[in-house]
């Protein structure tokens, strides 16, 4: 990223789940610390109950999706993304799918394009999940992922996902 776009505010999309406890709650606590810490919310999809994708045992989750504008850098960021989730009670621990109070992914930091051992930006699952891109494609459906170059609505229209998604309430 260029040293001139750190202090310019940037277009960040995160993706937000919880299965545990009260998801709903969970999600607007999450919503108010990214607002203190990170960035006024421009956006903020409806919210979606999904089946647990990558192991079909875990709770179902209710997701939704962020944009916003921070000045944080994309390093930054995700050190203040994961207080957040501790915060709010996630715990650290190996194994990849877990049942989790919050889950907060960076999905796209502007155009940037990321690929650090701890940080990949645009997040690598994007284009796999519909339960990510039903609530960016409602929220930026022309939003063009810099590296596959399609738009969210492209990209929920050929998704192969076929695990449950729908509006929540």
């Amino acid at each position: 990223m260029p040293l001139e776009n750190l202090n310019q505010n940037n277009e960040v999309i995160l993706g937000l789940g919880s299965n545990l406890g009260n998801r709903l709650h969970n999600l607007e606590k999450a919503i108010y610390l990214i607002e203190e810490k990170v960035g006024d919310p421009e956006s903020i999809s409806s919210v979606y109950w999904s089946a647990p994708w990558g192991d079909p045992t875990l709770r179902p989750f209710l997701n939704l999706v962020v944009a916003l504008n921070t000045k944080l850098d994309p390093n930054k960021l995700l050190g203040t993304l994961e207080k957040i989730e501790l915060q709010l009670g996630r715990k650290t621990g190996k194994g990849k799918f877990k049942n989790r109070p919050i889950d907060i992914d960076i999905l796209f930091f502007g155009k940037t394009i990321i690929l650090q051992e701890n940080l990949i930006i645009p997040h690598p699952g994007i284009s796999s999940r519909r339960f990510v891109l039903l609530p960016l494609a409602e929220i930026r459906p022309d939003l063009i992922h810099p590296v596959m170059k399609k738009s969210s609505r492209e990209l929920l229209s050929e998704c192969g996902d076929d695990l449950a998604v729908h509006l929540w309430k």
